[in-house]
């Protein structure tokens, strides 16, 4: 696609025509046009964005290889420097790469699902309670996969007068006065990690939140972990049972497409659209799903939890998750626990 522009009575219009142009000399031409565009009087970040985006979406949509994308982008910064924008924001705070963006996009998905570590083989909610005499531990999930067991937890304690605690002492306290052990009698003890703090002014408490990683027997997989208290004053047993079979499926994508997406957001695009329904209607109702607490892992994996929004009525009995990404969608019943 080329495109054409008119001035005239001090309107600009862009009309856009069939013939073909090479995503490479589009890209060259997008950055001859943004130099042209440079000038001290004019700012210069919003136009290295917009190449930015072309160079990302290029190489995502298997347009341009990456290493190409990059040398483009390299010599346009190059020439920008060379004209004495070197420090300008646009060409400094790298902004005129694709990486991260869709930096090693194609290697991941030449690779497929094949190597990934932190697939869930088995997932189950503990809503485990260990109060402490300092604190108060709330172990919320519990998922296996192939690196080991990781839990997820919320301590909570008093606020000690607004001062910010000494190196989470009281989280620390509370979690190394809790055991775990397994079926088979295997015992694990609670390293925190990924751990974030708030102060929750109105209740004069703190909270933290994070997980711990377990590290399970190789030779088989735990039935059920129990988490005890060192006083023996509460405990709670989370059974890990294999996972129920659940209708799945793919679909076309609801949502707007690679190119659209990624130019939007500069970033791997990913909606989740939630539709329920229950015994007394037959039309569903759609939630956004807010991504939560996500956090990276080696080998271009990633792993997080999303809410639903708005809040799902206590009535429904199961919802359809739809995940949507650049280039394809799948979906999943489930049953909602009672």
């Amino acid at each position: 696609m080329g495109r054409v522009v008119t001035r005239g009575a001090g309107i600009d219009s862009v009309a856009m025509r069939e013939d073909r142009v090479d995503p490479e000399g589009c890209l060259r031409s997008l950055t001859a046009e943004a130099l042209r565009w440079a000038h001290p009087d004019r700012p210069l970040f919003p136009v290295s964005l917009g190449v930015m985006a072309v160079a990302n979406a290029f190489v995502m949509l298997g347009l341009l290889p990456e290493p190409l994308a990059e040398a483009i982008l390299a010599e346009h910064r190059s020439e920008l420097e060379r004209q004495g924008f070197g420090d300008s924001w646009g060409v400094t705070k790298g902004e005129l790469t694709v990486r991260p963006g869709a930096h090693g996009f194609w290697q991941s998905r030449t690779a497929g699902p094949a190597g990934l570590r932190e697939v869930p083989v088995v997932v189950a909610a503990a809503g485990v309670r260990c109060p402490n005499p300092g604190a108060e531990v709330c172990f919320e999930w519990v998922k296996l996969t192939s690196t080991g067991l990781r839990v997820s937890f919320q301590v909570t304690a008093a606020d000690p007068d607004g001062i910010s605690p000494p190196a989470d002492a009281a989280m620390r306290r509370a979690m190394s006065e809790i055991s775990v052990t397994d079926d088979i009698g295997h015992s694990y003890e609670l390293a925190a990690e990924d751990v974030g703090w708030i102060r929750v002014r109105e209740r004069h408490e703190q909270e933290w939140r994070g997980q711990v990683l377990l590290d399970p027997d190789p030779a088989r997989s735990p039935g059920w972990l129990e988490f005890t208290t060192a006083s023996g004053g509460a405990s709670g047993r989370v059974a890990l049972l294999p996972p129920a079979p659940v209708p799945v499926g793919t679909s076309e994508p609801r949502w707007p497409t690679p190119a659209e997406g990624y130019l939007a957001d500069l970033a791997t695009v990913t909606s989740y659209s939630i539709s329920t329904s229950g015994r007394e209607s037959t039309a569903g109702h759609e939630y956004t799903g807010m991504p939560g607490d996500w956090r990276g892992f080696p080998g271009n994996e990633g792993t997080g939890s999303f809410i639903f929004w708005p809040p799902i009525p206590m009535g429904r009995k199961n919802i359809r998750v739809t995940v949507s990404t650049l280039w394809e969608a799948a979906w999943a019943d489930l049953a909602l626990p009672r």
